[in-house]
């Protein structure tokens, strides 16, 4: 896990995303963005990239067990 936020605070992804839909909430807030569920912690929006050795599908649950 890391030890700080590498944002000074927290970004509003509806302001990021105007356009975008989000189901079940007014907003979200991250304070960074991770592609490793590895480096998740409260906060982070984790980045599932399909790569063409590993699928990062496959460890959403662990991201969001973490706090993403």
């Amino acid at each position: 896990m890391r030890e700080s936020s590498p944002f000074p605070f927290a970004v509003s992804l509806r302001r990021v995303l105007p356009q975008a839909s989000f189901i079940g909430c007014t907003n979200l807030c991250v304070t960074d963005a991770v592609e490793s569920s590895k480096d998740v912690h409260g906060g982070s929006l984790f980045a599932v990239i399909r790569g063409t050795k590993v699928d990062a599908r496959q460890f959403v649950i662990e991201a969001v067990a973490r706090g993403a």
